[in-house]
C-alpha cells in the first residue's frame, strides 16, 4: 500500500463522521494489484478519533466492519450508519501484504 499513499486524493468523509476518517473507493487497477475484490481505501484520518484510537492508519484498506463486506464507498457509510455509540466494532484492515483486525470504539 506504501504506492498507494502516494497518490491519496482528499475524499469524502464518513456520512456520521463517526470514526473520523475519510475513505474512497478503490479503482480497478489498484483491486488488481492488491488481488482484492471489495474494500475502501482509507485517505484521511483525523486525529483522536475513534479509527486513529483502533490503528488505522491512511492506506489502509477496509474490508469488513462487524463481519460485513465493505464493498463500497456507499456500504461503507451505510454500515457506519448502523454502529451505535459506544459499543465496539471489529474491523478487518489490509496493511501491506497483510490483513489484521482493528477493534473501533465509536
Amino acid at each position: 500500500t506504501a504506492a498507494l499513499d502516494k497518490k491519496l486524493p482528499k475524499s469524502k468523509k464518513d456520512s456520521s463522521g463517526l470514526l473520523g476518517m475519510s475513505v474512497r473507493d478503490l479503482t480497478k487497477q489498484e483491486k488488481n494489484q492488491l488481488d482484492l475484490d471489495y474494500g475502501v481505501l482509507v485517505v484521511q484520518i483525523q486525529a483522536n478519533s475513534a479509527a486513529a484510537k483502533a490503528g488505522i492508519i491512511r492506506g489502509d484498506v477496509l474490508l469488513l466492519l462487524n463481519s460485513k463486506k465493505v464493498k463500497n464507498v456507499k456500504t461503507y457509510k451505510s454500515l457506519v450508519e448502523s454502529l451505535k455509540k459506544g459499543r465496539s466494532a471489529a474491523v478487518l484492515v489490509r496493511r501491506g501484504s497483510g490483513a489484521q483486525f482493528l477493534v473501533l470504539k465509536p
